[in-house]
């Protein structure tokens, strides 16, 4: 809900950059072994020439699939395609436990693209960033998930309030991961933009409005803080 509502603009060090360009760069290798074996992957939608993407919630929730790929020796039915690396210690638990276990978020974006595109299967590949060991499942999907996870992400774009804390203690380590932490539990006061205005309403078409009528884009000198988001005692500071 934070990060639909833009309260916070993460950032992250050079370290971290590194780190997603060391993920994008294995998508592209991945996808050229994949071709090697036959595997037509189509990474682009070719009307676009962006990501294969799909929508819900008006538009307000959207999934870019990594690709889609045909041919596969398992199968020659389509797949949804989606590629992740991680370290050591996590490949060996996938390889050990499955995707479902050991990285759920991961199997639910699988599912949540397997529901929107309405394939039937998608191949999960995993790379072990220490030594270049690779994982591959196929994820069936699974109807009642995918409902499921679309109404849950209905039901955050359409909330007045954020949903309740994993803990209402801001020390818990859950909390702790999460970019959001500090403006979930009122150690830093939220960004100033429209989607953070207690005036401003996302609609079902995918629109966004305003009840003081003003265009939704930046904030204006009418802006007032979605009373919620703000620390306890906040009136008075």
């Amino acid at each position: 809900w934070y990060q639909f509502r833009w309260a916070w603009t993460p950032r992250f060090e050079g370290r971290m950059l590194r780190l997603f360009e060391t993920g994008d760069r294995e998508e592209e290798r991945i996808v050229r072994n994949l071709r090697n074996i036959g595997v037509t992957v189509r990474e682009r939608d070719p009307e676009t020439g962006k990501q294969v993407r799909f929508e819900a919630c008006g538009g307000h929730f959207a999934w870019s699939l990594d690709g889609v790929g045909e041919g596969f020796p398992e199968s020659a039915k389509p797949h949804t395609l989606e590629f992740k690396t991680m370290n050591t210690k996590s490949f060996k638990a996938l390889s050990a436990k499955g995707l479902k276990e050991v990285h759920p978020v991961y199997w639910a974006q699988c599912q949540v693209g397997l529901h929107l595109s309405g394939l039937e299967r998608c191949y999960f590949f995993a790379v072990c960033k220490e030594t270049d060991a690779i994982y591959g499942e196929r994820i069936k999907a699974d109807p009642a998930e995918g409902m499921m996870l679309i109404a849950r992400a209905e039901e955050i774009v359409f909330a007045d309030e954020p949903p309740p804390r994993l803990s209402e203690e801001a020390s818990d380590w859950r909390c702790k991961f999460c970019p959001y932490w500090a403006i979930c539990h009122g150690c830093k006061i939220p960004e100033v933009h429209c989607r953070t205005c207690a005036h401003v309403t996302p609609e079902r078409d995918g629109t966004w409005s305003c009840a003081r009528g003003h265009t939704v884009a930046e904030a204006c000198n009418e802006h007032l803080f979605i009373p919620s988001m703000m620390p306890q005692g906040w009136e008075v500071l």
